[in-house]
Formats: structure tokens, C-alpha cells, sequence
């Protein structure tokens, strides 16, 4: 999927799609934030066809802090050092 692309989402969120896992925040490259519209989206996809989104963050904490609610988190993202 294109990143925080609503169109992309939208067009592969078929009825078969379970689950949704989403980065709220990509840092490779810089950090880029989903926009408020992708999250909106996305929720209300889930919502309307009875799947979970699920965050990777390495603080999901964040996620929530912004007003997003996330029916499951994974906190799967590394954040120790060597």
C-alpha cells in the first residue's frame, strides 16, 4: 500500500481483510507522520467491516496521546540499544 494514500487503502481494504496493521509514524528517511485523514480512513474501514487496526510504534502511547484510537497495539518495533 502507498503510504498515507486513502485511495490505495480504500481500493485493497476488501472484504476479506481481517486485520489492518499500520506505522503511525515511519522513521527510515526522516520522520513522517500518518495524516489525521489516512488515520480517519482507516478506522472507519475497520470499523465498518468489523477488522482490527493495530499500530507499530515504538511508542503507541504517542498514538493515543493524538486522539487515536486503536483497538489493538503491537509495540513490536525495537527500541533498546546493542
Amino acid at each position: 500500500m502507498k503510504f498515507d494514500d486513502v485511495e490505495d487503502l480504500e481500493g485493497k481494504f476488501t472484504d476479506d481483510v481481517c486485520a489492518l496493521l499500520i506505522e503511525t509514524i515511519q522513521g527510515e528517511g526522516g520522520i513522517r507522520p500518518i495524516s489525521e485523514k489516512f488515520y480517519r480512513a482507516a478506522r472507519a474501514l475497520t470499523k465498518k467491516k468489523g477488522a482490527v487496526i493495530t499500530a507499530v510504534t515504538i511508542k503507541p502511547a504517542t498514538a493515543i496521546s493524538h486522539g487515536r484510537e486503536l483497538s489493538d497495539l503491537d509495540c513490536s518495533t525495537g527500541t533498546g540499544g546493542a
